[in-house]
């Protein structure tokens, strides 16, 4: 027996809807963020979005990944520099013009039972 079209594309679009709320919980609950910037050489300052509920609460909190090339396109990540870290942003020394592309994300969830 096998299900008709209109069933299968129910079925789609609810596991779709479904996969959408978990992806939302998940950089809720993490305060995931992320972007781009252009670099210059010597100290580059990052500044998060500011969103009051995604905020985080200490430096220490979050972790970051970063991606770096220069203008040529040579990826220059080994030689980027986290010279600071704050709860709105970090500062980045740069040997070279470029763009970093990072994210950022709590270490430790932010979960209550009321997520």
């Amino acid at each position: 027996m096998s299900l008709s079209q209109d069933i299968l594309d129910a079925i789609t679009a609810f596991r779709k809807e479904n996969e959408d709320l978990v992806q939302a919980n998940i950089r809720k609950i993490y305060r995931y963020k992320y972007g781009e910037e252009t670099l210059s050489v010597g100290e580059n300052t990052v500044s998060f979005p500011v969103e009051d509920d995604t905020a985080y609460p200490e430096p220490e909190s979050y972790s970051l990944i970063l991606y770096a090339t220069d203008a040529d396109g040579v990826d220059i990540t080994a030689s980027i520099i986290v010279t600071e870290n704050t709860t709105s942003g970090f500062k980045v020394d740069s040997p070279r013009i470029g763009t970093l592309i990072w994210e950022s994300s709590l270490k430790i969830p932010d979960f209550n039972f009321h997520t």
